[in-house]
């Protein structure tokens, strides 16, 4: 039997973006390898074991032999331009990622799109409020996506907002492997022995 508001339905998600930003704190990172393979090559297959029809967004200028179709994003100043763009593009939910998590966990996808209704996000929360929004499924309404980027704010103020709303299912990390949620910052983070543990 699945956990209370987990369905073992076909999930209605069937597309998944990885978001590839600007990285000004490490340049060219998307493109760092961990095992041997990119860490954009990594996140794109993730998405692609989790049953999902993979495109990527992103701010950067041309990506080498890119793993996935490219959407150019449009709008830039954080995920929410991504977001932006996306809808833009296609309507309906999706999957959104970092293209700097190597180790995300496709069972981790697959749990969240389980816990997915129509017309509300699902988002891992950290115990001290800190939301994944880089890790997560979105259901968001376009036109509050615009005003919210028009205003200058972020998709995690936007998540926020919606919550408390009702909108959002937000799902505990411990309820999701850890290292699912590890991103690449700074070269030190492609030192580390393997993936971070679970």
């Amino acid at each position: 039997m699945s956990p209370v508001g987990v369905s073992d339905a076909p999930s209605a998600v069937a597309e998944g973006f990885v978001l590839v930003g600007r990285a000004s704190r490490f340049p060219g990172k998307f493109f760092a390898t961990v095992d041997h393979e990119r860490l954009i090559d990594r996140a794109v297959g993730s998405l692609t074991r989790a049953g999902l029809r993979v495109r990527i967004v992103s701010l950067a200028d041309g990506i080498p032999s890119p793993p996935a179709p490219v959407l150019s994003d449009r709008y830039g100043r954080g995920p929410l331009g991504g977001v932006r763009t996306i809808l833009e593009d296609r309507p309906g939910p999706f999957v959104l990622a970092g293209a700097d998590m190597p180790w995300i966990d496709a069972t981790a996808i697959r749990s969240l799109l389980r816990r997915y209704r129509p017309g509300r996000s699902v988002v891992p929360v950290h115990p001290d409020a800190t939301l994944e929004v880089l890790h997560a499924v979105y259901d968001l309404p376009r036109d509050r996506v615009a005003t919210c980027w028009t205003a200058g704010r972020a998709l995690k103020d936007l998540v926020r907002e919606l919550a408390n709303e009702g909108m959002v299912d937000l799902v505990p990390v411990r309820e999701l492997p850890r290292r699912t949620f590890a991103d690449v910052n700074t070269p030190a983070d492609l030192a580390r022995d393997g993936a971070p543990p679970g």
